[in-house]
């Protein structure tokens, strides 16, 4: 059944002339709800480097009833999407409107690299509102490799992730300019068969890497690139603190003739980087900064941009 409400004024008169009434503030509510309570976020494991098979989780929970929750919320949470969960009970009442956060007593092995699709969720069973019991989010578990290190993606992506933007795909090249890998047949490629999209910023990160025992690091890779000349162009940064901060890994000075940045201030970077037409495959190397030497957690990511006019250019 619905319900109708209306508001009526009058009958008025012609004697005086007042502002009638004014209404503000509705609020109309269904039935009153006494307890609920639900997950409202994820704190650990976050992703990134490093993690083994003893790891922490760690979540927050919140009471969105209207008074303090009950004092045992059993909990659970998962890594598989659902399919597997594991559980545990918090012990102590959730003040109004306020959230706690809680570690599970069992831990979770996640020495295997890659994606996760974790849930935690709240089991109370007099929960009145279910809308707010789960929180659902994805992580990636990066691997370390101990260099040296080297990957042709001929057997997969290697685990490198492409973040943000929409530029940087893996997978066999099939436009017409980048139309074959530097070796084999796979390759990471800013958009595999069409022209790069404009006002693009998009990341390609590297596993992280391990360079204990290293002493003077050097980087070497294969590049193809065909962009506005000065306009949209690619540079490639590292970072220390796990991804917190990023510095651009710029052009060292050296006696040897290596290939390397091609332009001191590309317009959409806004930094040196590589731009303009490459005429094919080049070796692109550089020695690293000399205070990744020894570092156990290294982070390296391909940063490309792109300005803000039609970009019919195929990207790297």
């Amino acid at each position: 059944d619905s319900v109708k409400i209306r508001f009526t004024l009058g009958p008025t008169d012609d004697l005086s002339e007042y502002c009638g009434w004014n209404i503000d503030n509705l609020s109309i509510t269904g039935d009153y709800i006494a307890n609920d309570v639900g997950v409202s976020g994820w704190e650990l494991p976050m992703g990134g480097c490093g993690y083994g098979t003893d790891e922490t989780v760690k979540i927050k929970v919140r009471n969105f009833g209207p008074a303090e929750s009950a004092d045992t919320i059993p909990l659970a949470y998962s890594f598989d999407g659902g399919s597997t969960f594991y559980y545990d009970t918090l012990f102590g009442s959730i003040p109004f409107d306020q959230e706690v956060s809680f570690t599970f007593t069992s831990t979770f092995d996640l020495i295997d690299p890659g994606y996760y699709n974790v849930i935690a969720k709240t089991l109370l069973e007099v929960d009145e509102d279910n809308r707010n019991n789960q929180y659902e989010t994805v992580i990636f578990n990066t691997p370390t490799y101990t260099v040296p290190y080297y990957d042709g993606f001929e057997n997969g992506n290697g685990f490198w992730q492409s973040l943000g933007g929409k530029s940087w795909e893996y997978g066999k090249p099939i436009n017409s300019f980048i139309n074959k890998a530097s070796k084999g047949t796979n390759a990471w490629v800013t958009v595999l068969g069409d022209d790069i999209p404009k006002e693009d910023s998009s990341l390609l990160e590297v596993p992280c890497l391990d360079f204990t025992g290293i002493k003077i690091p050097v980087l070497s890779f294969d590049l193809i690139h065909n962009t506005n000349i000065g306009l949209d162009g690619m540079n490639i940064q590292y970072s220390l603190d796990n991804g917190s901060s990023w510095n651009i890994i710029d052009t060292l000075n050296n006696q040897w003739n290596w290939s390397w940045y091609n332009n001191d201030s590309i317009a959409s970077l806004g930094q040196r980087g590589f731009t303009g037409n490459s005429a094919g495959w080049i070796t692109r190397k550089q020695f690293l900064p000399q205070e990744m030497s020894n570092h156990s957690s290294v982070k390296i990511r391909f940063v490309f941009e792109t300005d803000t006019f039609g970009n019919f250019v195929e990207g790297a």
